[in-house]
């Protein structure tokens, strides 16, 4: 039991509860990320990076308490499934702060500047297509009843991060070493993130569809 304000205990809420919390504090931070590294300047700068880090923190502690939570106690409810099931939160979790952290670091890293103009229109489209499967993961982990996330969503951002790689990689592309390489680690970060939202939103989904049965 967890204790709120007025000391009153109330239910300690599970990490099903939570998902989509934290999947829009994920959102939030990789919106200000990809912001930052393909707009630039210094219009709202302090604003989105003080966003950007208040998200991260706030993603670092929620996840922290979880999967400290589950490994000491696993959830007892929810059958044989409860406990995979509890461990693929955890590992998602875990490597989605990295990554929102490694997109955080080049954010900051960049100051006002903007990658190169060959790379802006690609990266920012990756970024919005991976958006899209966040925000898309966070209602299906809000739903009572969720449809999951269709497969042309995640298709598109897989192609948005193979079209932002073939340019990287063709010789005729003309961007300094240092935004082709931010672009890179970036794309990686914006696609995995995506991916593993939409992972986490599909064991939330599960574990209801389990329940309701």
């Amino acid at each position: 039991m967890e204790h709120g304000a007025g000391g009153a205990a109330r239910p300690r809420e599970g990490y099903a509860d939570r998902m989509p919390g934290l999947l829009l504090r994920a959102h939030t931070a990789l919106r200000m990320a990809t912001d930052l590294v393909t707009d630039g300047g210094e219009a709202r700068r302090e604003d989105r990076l003080t966003a950007l880090d208040q998200a991260l923190r706030g993603l670092r502690g929620e996840a922290g308490d979880l999967t400290a939570a589950v490994l000491a106690d696993p959830p007892r409810e929810g059958g044989r499934q409860a406990v995979p099931a509890a461990l693929y939160v955890r590992g998602d979790l875990d490597r989605l702060a990295v990554l929102l952290g490694e997109a955080g670091d080049i954010a900051r890293a960049r100051g006002a500047a903007p990658v190169a103009e060959p790379l802006r229109g690609p990266l920012r489209e990756l970024g919005e297509a991976c958006l899209r499967l966040v925000a898309r993961a966070h209602e299906v982990a809000g739903a009572s009843r969720p449809r999951g996330v269709p497969e042309r969503a995640v298709a598109e951002a897989a192609a948005r991060q193979r079209s932002l790689a073939r340019l990287l990689l063709a010789g005729d592309t003309r961007c300094p070493v240092r935004d082709a390489a931010h672009a890179a680690v970036l794309g990686r970060c914006l696609e995995e993130c995506a991916r593993r939202a939409v992972a986490l939103a599909e064991v939330v989904a599960r574990l209801r569809e389990s329940a309701v049965r």
